[in-house]
């Protein structure tokens, strides 16, 4: 497993999860080596083997020289507490917690803490945002014929000033790891993500080893850290082991390349996906997790297909109690 961390060094617009991240990384790739090699790596999501499997980003804090790593907070059952009147307004604040440092992620992944003892022990309280602030910052949109303002509008922008983002990159096929290397270092001088083109986005990538989670295949259950589309065989498999199935769902439907490829109907068919930190109860022997569904076909005036990656990065999880 590797880690990517991006150093921030201006305001960013997306928060770069896991559908993001993996498109942004297929145009680096085909700007550097070109449309065959993204055609061959396509191919092999299509087969479902994935030659590499990313998670979303997270944020990392710096602190007292050291990087703390956040998480998203494992969806599991609710605390087994009866809510009062005294005790409505801590449930609530409770329910704003989606983010763990590292070392209680693992506790979690462990089966060392629930749930419940999370919220009771009240460790939940010492814990802050760490996405940094996040505001909203005006554009004038100007008619370039007549070099006049046609209307004011906003963007939401996020700055981290003491810490940044990252995400790991699970690496199947030999040889990938020098190619991202390469986009990465890309990425570096044209920036990533929204409104690149002005200067946002602007990161500087360290790649790494990484070993911080827990490995153990008697854990019966896996827990997301990307955005996954399961395939239908999957998704029956979980309906017959509810029990062990905790999770968060939401549309995805976004457009096409950016300003990297312009064509006259940019919409992709959304689809519903289940988001980080979601629970599942181990397949057995299933390696890979996920579809890669088509969501957009070609058409005139399109150059090719357009495919969702919807590949999950999965880690052990035991689901203590």
């Amino acid at each position: 497993m590797k880690i990517v961390f991006l150093k921030p060094r201006s305001a960013f617009r997306n928060r770069l999860r896991s559908d993001s991240l993996f498109g942004l990384i297929i145009w680096g790739i085909e700007k550097i080596h070109g449309k065959d090699k993204v055609a061959s790596l396509i191919e092999e999501f299509k087969d479902s083997k994935p030659p590499f499997l990313v998670s979303s980003a997270f944020p990392f804090k710096n602190s007292n020289g050291n990087r703390e790593l956040y998480f998203p907070k494992p969806i599991n059952r609710p605390p087994r507490k009866d809510v009062t009147l005294d005790t409505m307004a801590s449930h609530k604040d409770y329910k704003k917690v989606r983010w763990i440092p590292e070392n209680i992620f693992v506790q979690f992944a462990k089966g060392e803490l629930t749930e419940s003892e999370f919220f009771e022990k009240g460790i939940w309280e010492e814990i802050r945002d760490p996405w940094g602030n996040t505001e909203q910052v005006m554009h004038n949109s100007i008619d370039r014929l007549s070099n006049t303002s046609i209307g004011l509008f906003y963007t939401l922008e996020h700055f981290i000033q003491d810490g940044g983002l990252f995400f790991l990159v699970d690496i199947k096929k030999t040889g990938l790891e020098d190619m991202f290397a390469g986009v990465f270092q890309f990425f570096e001088h044209t920036g990533l993500g929204g409104d690149s083109s002005i200067g946002k986005g602007s990161f500087h990538f360290e790649m790494e080893n990484y070993l911080g989670l827990p490995v153990n295949e008697n854990f019966e259950c896996k827990l997301n850290l990307s955005i996954y589309f399961p395939k239908k065989e999957e998704v029956n498999y979980y309906a017959n082991h509810g029990e062990s199935v905790w999770y968060r769902m939401e549309l995805r439907k976004g457009k096409v390349g950016g300003r990297l490829h312009v064509q006259p109907d940019v919409w992709k068919k959304g689809i519903n996906v289940f988001s980080e930190g979601s629970v599942f109860p181990t397949i057995p022997g299933k390696e890979i997790y996920g579809a890669f569904p088509l969501v957009k076909e070609q058409k005139k005036g399109q150059l090719f297909d357009v495919f969702y990656n919807g590949f999950a990065l999965m880690v052990d999880y035991n689901m203590k109690g």
